[in-house]
């Protein structure tokens, strides 16, 4: 329900004179659509993806729109919107705003946090999608094994009774 709420839906038609024949007024959504997906990476399947948490944040949720022309100026304080999750897709309605360098994208697995990092100008009537492919290894220290240094020279020799 909230995320159908969120949608603004603005038009125009000029040059139209008073008549008894109706007038088609076509109209496009004022705001813009965020869609995020989620794969699996190293040390993930997609059944743990399945029971992720998704945020997205740092956003102006509130604007004003002008009848006149359309245009939508985001307001208010940013704060973090939880998307609707639409299959294996979480989807969100966007004021038109710049975002620039910041942690767009916030996701939980197991108490993991991920953050997806962007800079996106959101404009209306504009869909824009975010695939975050997610590794188990991704944050923290790894630590890997490396192969062993070979020394080519043999050392034993022949040896004989003493």
């Amino acid at each position: 329900e909230n995320y159908k709420a969120s949608e603004f839906l603005w038009g125009k038609k000029t040059g139209v004179t008073p008549t008894e024949s109706s007038v088609t007024i076509t109209v496009q959504q004022a705001m813009s659509k965020l869609i995020v997906k989620l794969v699996a990476g190293n040390g993930y399947k997609e059944e743990d993806l399945s029971n992720a948490e998704v945020l997205i944040c740092g956003l102006k949720t509130n604007a004003t729109i002008n009848l006149a022309d359309g245009e939508v100026t985001a307001t208010g304080n940013p704060i973090d919107i939880t998307p609707m999750k639409k299959s294996s897709e979480y989807h969100a309605l966007v004021v038109p705003q710049n975002v620039k360098e910041i942690d767009l994208i916030k996701v939980t697995i197991d108490e993991r946090t991920f953050l997806l990092k962007k800079t996106i100008d959101f404009t209306s009537n504009k869909q824009y999608t975010c695939t975050i492919t997610i590794d188990r290894s991704g944050q923290g220290i790894n630590i890997g094994i490396d192969s062993w240094d070979i020394d080519d020279k043999d050392y034993g020799d022949q040896i004989g009774n003493i």
